[in-house]
C-alpha cells in the first residue's frame, strides 16, 4: 500500500505500508515494513519502522527494528527490536546524484622507485 497522503488504518494489513502520516489503531495489525514521514501506533506491528517522526502510543506493540528522526514512546507501550536515530531515516539524503556519464577510470599506482633525477636543458637555467 503506498501513496503520498495520509492514511489511518483500523484492520488488518499484511504487506509494506508507505505514506505521508500514517495512523496505526489500536485495533489493527501490520506485518510488514513501515515507511512515513510521522507515524502513529496505537496497535500491533511486525516489521521495520522507518520514519522521520515516531510516536508509540501506551497501546502500541512493535516487533521490528524503528529508524528514527525523532522518537516518542509512551509509558505502557511494548516495543521489541532495536532503535536507530538517524538524520535521513527514509533513505533520502536531500544530495542530488549527478551522473556526467563519463566511464570511470582507475588511476595507476605510484612506483615505488623514484624517477630519475632530469638535467636542466643549456640556456633555461
Amino acid at each position: 500500500l503506498q501513496t503520498p497522503q495520509d492514511i489511518l488504518i483500523e484492520g488488518k494489513v499484511e504487506g509494506d505500508i508507505s505514506a505521508r502520516v500514517l495512523t496505526v489503531k489500536e485495533t489493527s495489525e501490520i506485518e510488514g515494513h513501515i515507511r512515513a514521514e510521522e507515524a502513529i501506533l496505537e496497535g500491533f506491528v511486525k516489521g521495520e519502522v522507518r520514519g522521520a517522526k515516531i510516536r508509540l502510543n501506551k497501546s502500541a506493540r512493535v516487533q521490528g527494528d524503528i529508524i528514527h528522526g525523532t522518537i516518542a514512546i509512551e509509558a505502557g507501550a511494548h516495543f521489541e527490536g532495536t532503535v536507530k536515530r538517524t538524520e535521513e531515516p527514509l533513505g533520502f539524503s536531500g544530495k542530488k546524484e549527478i551522473n556526467s556519464g563519463a566511464k570511470k577510470t582507475t588511476a595507476a599506482a605510484p612506483s615505488k622507485t623514484p624517477a630519475p633525477l632530469q638535467k636542466p636543458l643549456p640556456g633555461k637555467f
